[in-house]
C-alpha cells in the first residue's frame, strides 16, 4: 500500500509531465488503485491494465491467492468508483497493447511485472504507443529491483527523473 509520501511523489511526477488535463495515459499494474486515483485526478483518462492476481505462480488452483487477489481487486473496484475517466482492463498488458494504436498515448507507467524481462517487454510493446514527445515512467527503480533498473537503463540509460517513492520517468522529447 501507498503512504501520503509516496502519492505526493507521484503528483509531483504528474506535474513534471506539465499539463496533464487533456492527456491520455496507461497505468500497467494497478493493484487496490492508490495510484490510479492520482492519475485519474491528474489526467484526461486513465486506461488501467492489472490482472488482479498474486503473482504467486496464477495458479488458477490457489484459493486462498485468488480471494486475496478478489479482495484487491475489490478496493481498487470501490477507490475508483467515483471516477469516470478511466477504463478497467483485468488482463496482462501482453494481452491488451493492440488494443491501442501507436503514437496514441501521452504517458505510460510501468509497474506490474518486477523482472527484467516483464519491464523490458512492456518497454516494448508500449513505446510504440507513446507520442513521439510523451513520456514513459514507472514504479520500483532501485536496487531490490534491479530487474526493473537494468531494464529501464538498457533501453534508455539513466532516467530524467527518479523520485522519492523509486518511480522513474523518461521525456521522450528529450532523448538523443
Amino acid at each position: 500500500m501507498r503512504n501520503k509520501q509516496t502519492l505526493e511523489a507521484l503528483r509531483k511526477l504528474a506535474k513534471d509531465i506539465g499539463d496533464t488535463s487533456n492527456k491520455t495515459m496507461i497505468e500497467i499494474g494497478c493493484y487496490a488503485g492508490e495510484s490510479t486515483e492520482v492519475w485519474c485526478n491528474t489526467f484526461k483518462f486513465v486506461h488501467c491494465i492489472d490482472p488482479w492476481l498474486d503473482g504467486k505462480g496464477y495458479d488458477p488452483n490457489d484459493t486462498a491467492s485468488i480471494r486475496m487477489s478478489d479482495d484487491i481487486e475489490r478496493q481498487f473496484d470501490r477507490r475508483l468508483s467515483a471516477y469516470d475517466n478511466h477504463k478497467k482492463y483485468k488482463n496482462f498488458s501482453y494481452d491488451v497493447h493492440e488494443l491501442f494504436e501507436d503514437g496514441s498515448l501521452d504517458f505510460v507507467y510501468i509497474d506490474g511485472e518486477h523482472t527484467y524481462k516483464g519491464v523490458k517487454k512492456d518497454i516494448e510493446l508500449f513505446l510504440p504507443k507513446i507520442k513521439p514527445n510523451g513520456f514513459i515512467g514507472g514504479h520500483d527503480f532501485k536496487p531490490k529491483w534491479k530487474g526493473v533498473m537494468d531494464a529501464v537503463i538498457e533501453h534508455f540509460g539513466q532516467p530524467h527523473h527518479v523520485y522519492s517513492d523509486s518511480s522513474w520517468l523518461i521525456n521522450l522529447g528529450e532523448l538523443k
